[in-house]
């Protein structure tokens, strides 16, 4: 279908970050316990996807650089 998406980790958690362009066709969604993220979803834009699969692995708390992308 020609979409890009990318899922990683646990889709439910306490804190939920959300972003979007509809325009581009951009959706993500970061969910996060206690700061740390633990899941996320990227649709239309998945360029940040080695980054968040990351730090989901790290379990360390989100980078600045991720959470700009939803304008913390």
């Amino acid at each position: 279908l020609g979409v890009k998406l990318f899922s990683v980790g646990e889709l439910a958690a306490p804190e939920v970050l959300t972003a979007s362009d509809p325009e581009a066709g951009v959706w993500k969604r970061l969910f996060l316990n206690g700061g740390v993220p633990v899941g996320g979803i990227l649709l239309g834009d998945v360029r940040s996807a080695v980054r968040w699969q990351s730090e989901i692995t790290a379990g360390k708390a989100a980078s600045p650089e991720t959470l700009a992308e939803f304008g913390d």
